[in-house]
């Protein structure tokens, strides 16, 4: 296994790891609502749905 050549303190390694998780949190975060918007439009993200084609929850939340 490779050293470093340079040593970080403990509070920048901190600060890394914790760029890292938030970083990974945000895409996981993102992701999941995509996937949950998806399923609830019945469209992906940039699809247009014109109300002579959308059926599903969309239409039914609308109207209630």
């Amino acid at each position: 296994m490779k050293e470093h050549k340079t040593k970080l303190s403990p509070v920048e390694l901190v600060a890394g790891e914790r760029d890292l998780l938030k970083g990974l949190m945000r895409e996981a975060l993102q992701a999941v609502l995509e996937g949950e918007m998806t399923e609830f439009l019945g469209a992906a993200p940039g699809e247009v749905r014109t109300a002579a084609t959308a059926t599903g929850p969309a239409t039914a939340a609308a109207t209630s």
